[in-house]
């Protein structure tokens, strides 16, 4: 048996099988055996010098394996040894497929293996930017706490304000509006029929004064007809109460105690007053012209001794204004108003309290 049977190499100076194929070339060097009898002496060649990444060759190129990676130095001494001795190629082989199964299986983990450590080992963990820390948190809830207490603040105040000045507020005067049913006359009014347009076009009834009496007048200088016209009835005060003539007010003043005979006189004087028609309570002078600049001559004519009116308004017809109607300081009870309608001239005189509602409900 030769001693490579013995030694179960292929190869004169190789290991036996079992060892590891990647001896460095140190220990080939320092193990090479001796050429066995009958076998060629292989000669041994030192290995080319190796670059950073892998063994360059005699031009100076660095070697590649067979994925075209370079090789390291490990893996170019596996490379040398399977150059010089063929026979442990085939182990050579299996070692390096063997390594990148390796390599794959630690690529999802990313973990050096020599030394156990992740490439992520030693970096600090993102920051969670999305959550506020303790400080900020603490702001918050001291700002809300302050407007809270400012609002509350504000609430109380207006609440005390207004249970201490309620006590004090006086309550609002009530406004109470008496309405006034328009009075109606007791009479009938004197008839025109064959009278003049303008008398006829005279109101038969103002509220509750009717038409009594109509005579002509020279009185108004220019004017085509000229009249002065009465109306009777009941006077009312301003809050519509009938006021009472000065017969009715000295009857009543009368002492008590009279004798019968001078009651049934009292009663026959009474008859004889019913009979009699009561005082005009307006005296009406109407005229009219031919335009209306001479009926405002005229009108002013009839308003000459009365001095400034205390007020003046616009007549209005239709929306548009005809004329202009004055009011005079009264003379103790009595009033008189002035106005002009167009082609005609109106005074009126009689009583203050009914003197505006007369004028305005005249209607001409």
């Amino acid at each position: 048996m030769s001693e490579n049977e013995q030694t179960g190499s292929a190869v004169p100076g190789q290991p036996p099988r079992g060892e590891h194929a990647t001896r460095t070339t140190t220990d080939a060097a320092v193990a090479e055996p001796a050429p066995a009898s009958g076998m060629p002496d292989i000669p041994w060649t030192p290995p080319p010098r190796r670059g950073a990444r892998g063994r360059a060759d005699d031009a100076g190129a660095v070697a590649t394996d067979q994925d075209g990676e370079a090789m390291s130095a490990h893996r170019t001494s596996g490379h040398a040894t399977e150059d010089s001795q063929p026979g442990t190629r085939s182990q050579v082989q299996l070692t390096r497929s063997a390594r990148r199964a390796a390599g794959a299986r630690g690529a999802a983990g990313a973990v050096d293996e020599p030394s156990g450590a992740h490439p992520l080992d030693g970096l600090d963990a993102e920051p969670d930017v999305t959550r506020p820390d303790d400080g900020t948190r603490r702001r918050a809830w001291v700002l809300w706490a302050v407007i809270g207490g400012a609002v509350a603040v504000v609430v109380a105040a207006v609440v005390v304000f207004a249970l201490l000045s309620g006590d004090d507020a006086e309550p609002a005067a009530q406004t109470v509006t008496t309405t006034i049913d328009v009075p109606t006359p007791t009479a009938e009014p004197l008839d025109r029929t064959g009278a003049t347009a303008l008398v006829q076009a005279l109101p038969g009834t103002v509220r509750q004064f009717v038409l009594g009496t109509v005579e002509p007048t020279d009185t108004l200088d220019g004017a085509l007809e000229a009249w002065t016209v009465t109306y009777s009835g009941q006077v009312l005060a301003e809050d519509g109460t009938p006021v009472e003539s000065a017969d009715a007010a000295s009857d009543a003043a009368a002492p008590h105690g009279a004798t019968s005979e001078g009651a049934a006189a009292a009663e026959a004087d009474q008859s004889a007053a019913a009979d009699v028609p009561a005082p005009p309570a307006f005296t009406v002078t109407v005229g009219q012209w031919e335009d209306a600049e001479q009926a405002t001559a005229g009108a002013q004519a009839l308003a000459a001794e009365l001095g400034e009116p205390a007020t003046t308004e616009e007549v209005t017809v239709g929306g548009e204004v005809t004329g202009s109607l004055s009011y005079y300081p009264s003379v103790g009870t009595t009033g008189t108003a002035v106005w002009t309608n167009g082609t005609v001239a109106i005074r009126a005189v009689g009583p203050s309290s009914e003197l505006v509602n007369f004028a305005t409900a005249f209607g001409l």
